[in-house]
């Protein structure tokens, strides 16, 4: 197997199969877009059955039997990376006769993982799948351990999370973590592994602080000795709980968890039932969220933690000491384990989560995907209640103050209140700031009073509501997004959908991105070709030194006759050092040459015009002789106007340009391009036969074209197929 590539029989049939793992070559790309693709044999050759449609850049791990089932699998890694971290996920596809099968149970997802095929487990049968990892590279992920997970195929079935163990951690808080999720796994396994923690964390000095708290370790280990009075207390040993509240109102007087304590200690001392002197701590805790809040910000990788976590209740079998219900203390890790379960079924002073409650029949899906399915009954339940459909939203944890939305809106001129829903949450495949992904989900109401689900296009990152309206004056309504995708640095796309009467249809071009920026929609400038409103694009610069000039600018995107939003004009930002930089200038006129169609070729013919100013600068931060280069750009402007002139109908404007072009460069491929390009023209070519003719010098010298590359990705280059336009 070269790398990339496999030729071998992998459906028993005696003839070769074809594996081949391939990579977006657009130079236009933000993020590195591979895809794997699985060709069978047949009598008529090779036929593609399956394709990976990945999110990231794909690297092949094997073809062969792993799980020693005997069939054949193809297993690969889809790497993908956020604004400060990459996710590495295995797949694996199974022969099984028939089709490629997907041969995992749940996502093998890691952040930054070395992944390896290896007979690590009895229990497995042939190869497992190790990961080891998990580290994110963000600051706000809060303190971090690596950890290994294995999966594996049990009896041949799909690959499974066999082991999970975390590497060995100094920070007091990790020690925590572990006795909490040992304290939740008590009614199984008993009360010794988390009490001998609690101890550790209570008492252990080389335990050290890993997070920003001021009081860091005196808030642990003060709940650890609560949660050590708290078993205690399951265990009916009364004298065991009453000694370690003693030492926790002596070691930290005056502290939320003494006063907890104390709370505690007084319902649990009336009738000796830890479970429902609990219920009255949750109350207590309610009411002073310092409690809860001390656990809940330890950085998005770690458990959630809330005022139900203080003081669980717990299921020990009937035992007189146990409660109704097993605790669900903290144990979603925001990275790993995804989000709540369901949403509760009451309130607590506030009717708009009651309602929520009431219009939620149905669980909190366990992943994004879920939401399609899950959300008709809560609207039709909420009755068009936008706040109650917000607080299960938030309830879920796919909705707060910075993600996910919920835009309520007549969409398909039915007269009926439809509804767009934007949940989003931080996850380890996610590709927005911080590893947050999200959905965009259109629902129609319908007379009756349910929903359906009409549109949910795919999204890499976090959306964001834009506008909805007749944002085009057409007579439709059409609905527009952001979405921001980040890899070391984050981009912004807008996507817009309007309803034709059958379905939704794309309203914008491909291509609205713009990095680190900010999108709008306002009225049309004088004289602009569009209808309705322009969208209007601010921002540009990356922050990365690979971008290079850090020149912000803005793009107008329009709509001719209710066609397409497609961009109209570039224009950089005049104020900033480095925007007298010829390069960009000639990235203004290219725009207003690719938008000549509308705008006509008086725009860029006078912006073509005014990069041949001799005031504008060199600026390459590839470290180009100033001389070369100004030369190559006054050359393609030059060429770019004379193309300009010509399609414009203006051939003696045209002539008069190419005369100062070869007056000036004589020997100058561009002037020998320009040469061939005009006489053709005036020949009676048309401009793509024109364009042709001097192809093979643009193909001949490559300097010619990367001149427009040297001034960072910020700023869009051209490739040898461009520099002659074609209308």
């Amino acid at each position: 197997m070269e790398e990339g590539t496999f030729i071998g029989d992998l459906t028993g049939d005696d003839s070769d199969d074809l594996v081949v793992v391939y990579q977006n070559p657009s130079q236009d790309q933000v993020f590195i877009e591979g895809d794997l693709a699985i060709f069978n044999s047949s009598p008529d050759g090779l036929v593609l059955s399956y394709r990976a449609r990945a999110a990231g850049e794909v690297r092949l791990l094997a073809t062969e039997d792993i799980n020693a089932d005997t069939l054949s699998d193809v297993v690969w890694v889809d790497t993908t990376c956020g604004a400060s971290t990459c996710f590495d996920t295995v797949n694996v596809r199974s022969w099984d006769g028939s089709a490629w099968a997907d041969w995992t149970d749940g996502t093998i997802t890691m952040a930054y993982a070395e992944i390896t095929l290896e007979d690590r487990s009895e229990e497995g049968a042939g190869q497992e799948i190790v990961l080891s990892g998990g580290i994110y590279g963000s600051v706000g992920a809060g303190p971090q351990r690596s950890r290994t997970e294995v999966w594996a195929s049990l009896e041949g079935a799909p690959y499974t999370l066999l082991e999970k163990a975390y590497s060995a951690s100094e920070c007091l808080y990790h020690t925590v973590l572990d006795a909490n999720r040992a304290f939740l796994d008590a009614p199984v396994n008993g009360f010794d592994a988390a009490s001998l923690l609690y101890t550790q964390a209570a008492a252990d000095e080389n335990l050290i602080k890993c997070w920003v708290r001021n009081d860091e370790l005196a808030e642990l280990r003060s709940f650890s000795l609560f949660r050590l009075a708290l078993i205690a207390g399951y265990q009916g040993d009364i004298k065991g709980a009453a000694a370690h509240l003693a030492t926790l109102s002596e070691t930290y007087p005056g502290s939320i968890y003494d006063a907890v304590g104390q709370q505690w200690w007084t319902a649990f001392e009336a009738n000796e039932d830890a479970a429902a002197a609990c219920a009255e701590v949750t109350t207590y805790v309610e009411e002073n969220p310092a409690a809860w809040e001390m656990l809940a910000d330890y950085g998005y990788t770690n458990p959630s933690f809330e005022a139900a976590d203080v003081c669980p209740v717990l299921d020990l079998g009937g035992d007189e000491h146990s409660g109704d219900a097993a605790g669900d203390e903290g144990t979603k890790d925001a990275g790993e384990e995804g989000q709540p379960s369901s949403p509760p079924t009451s309130s607590v002073g506030d009717d708009s989560v009651g309602a929520a409650a009431a219009a939620a029949p149905a669980a909190c899906p366990a992943d994004l995907a879920g939401y399609a399915e899950a959300l008709p009954p809560v609207l039709s339940a909420a009755g068009g209640d936008q706040a109650a459909i917000e607080s299960w939203l938030r309830t879920c944890g796919v909705l707060t103050d910075d993600l996910g939305a919920v835009v309520s809106a007549e969409l398909n001129d039915d007269g009926l209140p439809d509804a767009i829903v934007y949940p989003t949450l931080i996850t380890d495949l996610g590709y927005g700031p911080d590893g947050a992904q999200g959905a965009v989900l259109i629902f129609h109401s319908e007379a009756d009073g349910s929903y359906t689900l009409v549109a949910n296009p795919e999204i890499y990152g976090q959306p964001a509501p834009l506008a909805v309206g007749d944002l085009n004056a057409d007579g439709r309504t059409d609905i527009a997004w952001t979405v921001t995708g980040c890899s070391t640095f984050c981009v912004l796309e807008v996507q817009m959908w309007t309803w034709d009467g059958d379905a939704y249809l794309a309203l914008i071009e491909p291509g609205a991105t713009i990095a680190a920026g900010r999108a709008s929609f306002t009225p049309l400038p004088a004289g602009a070709p569009g209808d309705g409103q322009q969208l209007l694009l601010e921002g540009g610069v990356s922050g990365t030194p690979e971008g290079g000039l850090a020149v912000p600018h803005s793009e107008s995107w329009q709509s001719i006759d209710g066609g397409l939003y497609r961009r109209i004009a570039w224009a950089y930002d005049r104020t900033v050092e480095g925007s007298d930089c010829l390069g960009l200038r000639l990235v203004e006129a290219d725009v207003a040459l690719h938008a000549s169609d509308v705008v006509g070729y008086g725009p860029a013919i006078e912006l073509y015009g005014a990069a041949l100013d001799s005031e504008l600068a060199a600026c390459s931060i590839l470290g180009l002789a100033e001389s070369q280069e100004l030369a190559l750009l006054r050359g393609l402007a030059r060429f770019r106007l004379i193309q300009a002139q010509a399609l414009s109908g203006d051939l003696d404007a045209a002539r008069d340009s190419l005369a100062t072009l070869a007056a000036a460069q004589p020997d100058a491929e561009y002037t020998a391009a320009a040469t061939q390009w005009l006489d053709a023209m005036q020949a009676g070519e048309d401009p793509a036969a024109a364009c042709i003719a001097v192809g093979s010098i643009f193909a001949n010298h490559p300097e010619l074209w990367q001149i427009t590359d040297q001034f960072g990705y910020n700023h869009p280059a051209l490739a040898a197929g461009q520099v002659c336009y074609t209308p």
